[in-house]
């Protein structure tokens, strides 16, 4: 799957959002991991862990998509998340790509790895049609597709 990306796109992953300021995922986290698993550059890979991104880092990043999870709480809606100065403006907001997947099934690296890896891929890369993993019991999930 990854060997077919030839121009990868770049993504943030959004921890929370609470006062406006993107907290981030740099690397050394399992949001960087699970985005190199997926063919994904992490557009905030200059720091380490998850931090607040200040609104230059993240204009500079240009990122392609910004992931979220999607569970209560953490739930961001594109109009907010492309209405702040971090990302209005981004390609991620001129092209509306916005991605949110459960925190555990993409995070937590385990059985289901494969899978979220390549569910994340598959909304990042739409245009590249990536087949679904054969189904296995410790994948199921009722709320695994990005939305």
């Amino acid at each position: 799957m990854r060997a077919s990306i030839e121009h990868k796109r770049k993504a943030v992953f959004v921890l929370g959002m609470s006062t406006g300021a993107p907290l981030a995922a740099g690397t050394d986290t399992a949001a960087d991991g699970i985005f190199a698993l997926a063919g994904i550059d992490n557009a905030l890979a200059g720091f380490s862990g998850y931090k607040p991104a200040s609104d230059e880092a993240a204009i500079a990043a240009e990122p392609d998509a910004v992931v979220i999870m999607s569970e209560r709480g953490h739930e961001l809606t594109p109009d907010f998340v492309f209405s702040v100065p971090a990302f209005a403006g981004s390609p991620a907001a001129i092209h509306l790509r916005l991605v949110a997947l459960p925190g555990g099934y993409l995070l937590n690296f385990g059985p289901r790895t494969a899978h979220a890896a390549r569910d994340l891929a598959a909304a990042l890369y739409p245009e590249k049609a990536f087949p679904a993993l054969p189904r296995r019991p410790w994948a199921a999930s009722d709320d695994s597709s990005p939305r």
